[in-house]
């Protein structure tokens, strides 16, 4: 499979699943995943600036950010929500945490191994803690999004 084909995929797979759910879900859930979406964009920014990472392989129209911010991360994000929202922060930290523990230690280091992109100037674990704190953020967006919504 070419390095073109995943990179897409990461993108348009993760949109196919939300057919899977129940429609008033995704239309709870997207303004925080839109806004995870804007902070992973800006941690990004920081990231090319900082050289936290190096990207070998890009695909149009995104030069500058990782394609996964816009697919897998924005509706796993949704996904994370539906499932651990309701039964309070720690499930939703514990659920992050796995998935955060996953990004740096699993799918980069396969991103690796392909020549896409790497790791540089920034730690595995820094970049968990990093996502975890973007998450704590998520989860007061969603909580005040409530409130303001009630």
């Amino acid at each position: 499979m070419s390095n073109q084909t995943i990179l897409w995929s990461t993108i348009i797979l993760p949109w196919l699943t939300l057919f899977l759910m129940n429609k008033n879900d995704v239309k709870r859930y997207m303004p925080v995943a839109l806004l995870g979406a804007l902070i992973t964009t800006i941690v990004g920014e920081f990231a090319l600036a900082l050289n936290w990472w190096s990207t070998k392989e890009v695909i149009f129209p995104f030069y500058h950010v990782q394609p996964m911010s816009y697919g897998g991360f924005l509706v796993g994000t949704i996904w994370i929500f539906k499932f651990t929202y309701r039964r309070g922060f720690m499930s939703y930290m514990l659920a992050n945490a796995v998935f955060d523990f996953l990004l740096p230690f699993g799918i980069n280091r396969w991103m690796s191994q392909l020549c896409i992109m790497e790791l540089v100037n920034i730690s595995p674990l820094k970049l968990m803690i990093i996502n975890l704190a973007d998450a704590v953020v998520l989860y007061g967006s969603q909580m005040w999004q409530d409130d303001v919504l009630v």
